[in-house]
This record gives structure tokens, sequence and C-alpha cells, in this order.
């Protein structure tokens, strides 16, 4: 039986090309988890960080993150709790 997870999807664009890989599946009951992950990946290029934030700077990565819903089957597919 299939069971219906969220996977964490990460588009980077290398040298023009883009790459999709999925990391991470988790029950819909948690859902947030997920979009924690995928928030705090799209939006590190926006804020500075590691002490970076006193220049003003931001680090420019070409990365998108994004939940997407998809049925797996739990016997094959590690599914976080």
């Amino acid at each position: 039986m299939n069971l219906l997870v969220f996977v964490l999807i990460v588009i980077t664009n290398v040298e023009g090309e883009e790459v999709k890989e999925e990391f991470g599946a988790w029950r819909r009951a948690d859902m947030h988890k997920c979009i924690y992950f995928s928030r705090n990946l799209s939006t590190q290029n926006t804020r500075g960080g590691g002490g970076m934030d006193k220049w003003n700077k931001a680090f420019k990565i070409p990365l998108t993150a994004f939940c997407e819903p998809k049925y797996v089957d739990p016997k094959t597919t590690e599914v976080y709790p």
C-alpha cells in the first residue's frame, strides 16, 4: 500500500544546468518539518549568515527548495517521523 508523503525537492543551478534532487520524505501530519527545511534552504541566500549581517552581505546561491506530495512505498522508502 502506498503512503502519501511530502518530499523535499532541491533544485540547484550549476553552470547553467538545473539539477533536481529529492531529500527526505515526511508523513502528511509532519508536513511542517518539510516546509521548515525548504524555507531555510530557499531563504539562506537572502540573509547574511555566519556573522555576515554587519556587512549587509548575502550569499548568492542559485537554489530552489520546496515540498512536493508524492505516493511512496514505505517498505522501500525511508519516511521520517
